[in-house]
């Protein structure tokens, strides 16, 4: 169970994380995305296909037709500049996320990420 201590801490660092650039431009993102009814609907169209595909793939199905409807509409997502926007400053709070899991690491001498690279 974690301490109070460590928990006050956490909290601490989830604050000053919900104050940087690369959160606010994350979260200012996600909702023009949200408000994108024509991204909605391509990202809804995949998750099903995908669904699809992978339920298929399970049972020792390959699909090409699906595969190619997929490839289409990946192809029409990379072309939407608020799914684009969005997946950028997406991987750039990740990445500020990685780097504070990296000092983090250092100071431990304790690679807290390693499980995740080796998933």
């Amino acid at each position: 169970m974690i301490s109070e201590n460590i928990k006050t801490l956490a909290l601490e660092l989830a604050k000053t994380l919900k104050e940087t650039d690369e959160f606010k431009d994350m979260k200012e993102k996600e909702e023009i995305l949200k408000e994108d009814s024509d991204a909605q609907a391509m990202l809804l169209e995949f998750q099903k296909n995908q669904e699809e595909f992978v339920k298929k793939r399970s049972r020792g199905e390959m699909d090409e037709k699906l595969a190619e409807t997929i490839r289409g509409i990946q192809d029409n997502l990379e072309k939407n500049a608020n799914i684009v926007n969005f997946i950028k400053s997406y991987g750039n709070f990740v990445t500020l996320l990685g780097e504070v899991g990296d000092v983090i690491s250092e100071e431990l001498m304790f690679d807290i990420g390693e499980v995740y690279r080796h998933v």
